[in-house]
């Protein structure tokens, strides 16, 4: 379902002349040491996508558990420099 929204969004860019973007994603608390490449890395790749840039939801800094990017420390670290 994700894909064919934004092959829908990416088709339309390239149509009109604009950027496209994949924006407020992601997994809150990112579990998944390896989510960045073996998930969204992965379903990027498995359509032709023109996209300028992802971007992922906001980190809470008043709550502990509501994060969608790594911070330092944070077990997805590495494989987020990966992507």
């Amino acid at each position: 379902m994700a894909i064919k929204r934004l092959t829908i969004v990416s088709d339309y860019a390239k149509k009109t002349g604009k950027l496209s973007a994949f924006t407020e994603t992601g997994l809150e608390t990112i579990p998944n040491p390896v989510w960045w490449t073996d998930v969204l890395l992965k379903t990027l790749k498995s359509a032709n996508l023109e996209l300028c840039y992802v971007l992922v939801w906001r980190n809470d800094s008043k709550s502990a558990t509501h994060f969608y990017a790594p911070y330092p420390g944070q077990q997805s670290v590495p494989d987020f420099i990966k992507f």
